[in-house]
């Protein structure tokens, strides 16, 4: 599963290189919960990066935090991160059932999470993928009207 050395995430390569390293090592260590730990966090990562880097603000009109679902929208209206064949379903997808097997919602035991944990990792390798095909178009286009 070791795949994400080949892609060029610019700034994000070495951090979630070494973090999806580390949900692979875990399950591969049948540490089923360990495993989708680090995919949450590389998607919050990436999502709270991509607010920052985008100026959009983390807080509510009432000075709260936003959720992360409002969060994962706002950044995705700006950015275009998620595939179209996720997009509808990114928040039900990809975090909220991190958060029922993170936060012990539900009856599946470790074994039953670690089979889910290849499907999850390409989901989160296809936001990644997209970011990464997202930068290399903006770079050729560049390149071509120099």
């Amino acid at each position: 599963m070791n795949d994400c050395c080949i892609y060029d995430y610019s700034e994000y390569r070495e951090d979630i290189c070494i973090l999806l390293q580390q949900a692979d090592i875990s399950y591969y260590n049948n540490l089923g919960i360990g495993c989708f730990i680090y995919l949450r966090y590389i998607l919050e990562k990436i999502v709270y990066r991509l607010a920052k880097e985008n100026k959009i603000d983390l807080k509510n009109s009432k000075g709260k935090d936003k959720t992360f679902r409002v969060l994962m929208d706002e950044v995705d209206q700006k950015t275009k991160i998620f595939p179209d064949e996720i997009k509808e379903e990114k928040y039900n997808l990809l975090f909220k059932p991190h958060s029922e097997f993170i936060h012990g919602r539900n009856d599946y035991d470790n074994d039953e999470i670690r089979l889910k944990y290849p499907s999850y990792r390409s989901l989160i390798v296809g936001v990644l993928d997209n970011i990464n095909n997202k930068q290399n178009i903006t770079k050729a286009k560049n390149k071509i009207n120099e």
